[in-house]
């Protein structure tokens, strides 16, 4: 029986899981509304979140690892996934963020881009002091800081510039263009890349001719629900041209692959480590390789052009996030105690140490990241394999391991799933106490790290028992 028209019917499971969804974001609805009206203190919903995100993600996990055999619920239960997913973001929209404050930055560079300034020259402090004399923009930064303030006001980081490239400027410009300053046209647009990431995924997994149910493990995770329904973050807005780029590869159109790519770079900068396992799978002649690679570098520089000539001098985002922000890392953490060691017999000084740590993470990243694309790809799966062991490393090793971007994985894991990745939907919302528990920093990243390296024994033995079996 084809995909389209098995009969419907929902695991149990499955059931108890949709059911949790659907009650975690009404959870999210009323500790938004009740953080909005106690006198603006969100630190007493901070427990609340914590514990609900904690029990949402062990539902979720337990609940959809245990019904993905049973996974062909015909188109008719694929439509009710989505709705079910809907629904859950619907009544999240309608209420006011919480806890998290990056939003407001997002808005101030949508005024500022959608007014023709350059927000990469835009030091929110000095707005806030009327410090925007001289220059061609003078007059439209004065009237930014005018009719923005109470946004502006509340940015983190406002010493800074901005650290987002210019394909997310464009992004936030026309949801100012939608409705100036507003949160709910932010998530709109959101929304659209949202369901956009979904169509796309559903094309892979008929492609891959997986299960279409498997959707379920991106649009119905509560990290997403929680960090980019609720909260805002924008690292959504990169996912489509990600899943579209890994399409074209599979379906051997390296040229569009590159494009698609190019487009992804210019909304975050991470996904050019994709290139050479997606340029790899999509690019069949030398020439033709050659020639894709030069798309995707000639428009990688040219579209980031504006962010590469502001990431200079003491004020710019990305050169202080790239050289010393650090948040909720795990191994990142070990790796800085053992380069820290040894710094004092090597008589290494602590900037040293700080470039020496990054840059070591950042060559291993990197290299795995080549070598990706170095072996032969199999077929589309593997590729899939390929590209979210890229993702994987850079999350898992950076320096900040925020729930938001663990969500780089999320669109690939529906696709090739992963128990010890899916497991920090359940632990990653301690991150909302680390700062006060230091210790819980363990609890989320030491159950991944010993899950991750127990499968791999464990394939490693299965493969070698299979070598052995064929020897017999």
């Amino acid at each position: 029986m084809s995909e389209s028209n098995p009969p419907t019917r929902f695991s149990p499971a499955l059931i108890a899981t949709g059911a949790c969804v659907l009650a975690y974001a009404v959870i999210l609805a009323v500790l938004a509304v009740m953080s909005s009206n106690v006198s603006g203190d969100e630190k007493l919903a901070r427990t609340p979140l914590v514990v609900s995100s904690v029990v949402a993600g062990v539902v979720y996990v337990a609940g959809l690892w245990r019904s993905r055999r049973h996974a062909h619920v015909g188109t008719r239960g694929v439509l009710v996934i989505l709705l079910v997913g809907l629904a859950a973001r619907g009544i999240v929209l309608v209420t006011p963020p919480f806890l998290e404050t990056d939003y407001h930055r997002y808005l101030l560079d949508g005024a500022v881009t959608a007014r023709g300034a350059n927000p990469y020259s835009v030091i929110p402090d000095r707005l806030l002091a009327d410090d925007v004399t001289g220059g061609p923009r003078a007059e439209v930064l004065a009237e930014v800081a005018t009719s923005g303030r109470p946004t502006i006001e509340r940015i983190n980081h406002s010493h800074l510039a901005t650290i987002y490239p210019p394909g997310a400027q464009a992004v936030f410009a026309i949801a100012h263009l939608i409705e100036p300053w507003s949160i709910y046209a932010f998530r709109a647009v959101l929304l659209v890349f949202d369901v956009a990431t979904a169509v796309l995924l559903l094309m892979l997994l008929r492609e891959l001719r997986q299960p279409l149910a498997w959707i379920v493990w991106y649009w119905w995770n509560p990290v997403l629900l929680r960090e980019v329904t609720s909260s805002a973050h924008m690292d959504v807005i990169v996912f489509p041209f990600i899943v579209g780029a890994i399409l074209l590869a599979i379906r051997g159109r390296g040229f569009y692959c590159s494009i698609a790519l190019v487009v992804a770079v210019g909304m975050k900068l991470w996904p050019i480590l994709l290139a050479p396992a997606l340029l790899r799978a999509g690019v069949r002649r030398t020439a033709a390789l050659l020639g894709a690679s030069a798309v995707l570098v000639a428009g990688s520089v040219l579209i980031l052009s504006p962010m590469i000539a502001g990431a200079s001098g003491d004020e710019a985002g990305l050169r202080v996030f790239s050289g010393y922000w650090r948040n909720n890392e795990g191994f990142f953490a070990i790796w800085s105690y053992v380069m820290n060691a040894l710094s004092s017999r090597l008589s290494i000084s602590g900037d040293d140490v700080t470039r020496l740590t990054r840059l070591g993470v950042a060559f291993f990243v990197g290299c795995w990241a080549v070598f990706g694309g170095i072996r032969p790809i199999v077929d589309g799966r593997d590729l899939v394999a390929r590209v979210l062991s890229v993702v994987a490393a850079l999350f898992l090793l950076g320096p900040t391991q925020f729930p938001w971007y663990y969500l780089w994985m999320l669109p690939l894991l529906c696709v090739r799933l992963n128990f010890a990745l899916l497991l920090y939907t359940a632990t990653l919302p301690l991150y909302y106490v680390h700062c006060e528990h230091r210790w819980v920093l363990w609890v989320e990243h030491l159950p991944i790290w010993a899950v991750l390296i127990g499968g791999w024994i464990w394939s490693r033995k299965g493969r070698h028992a299979d070598a052995d079996a064929r020897v017999i």
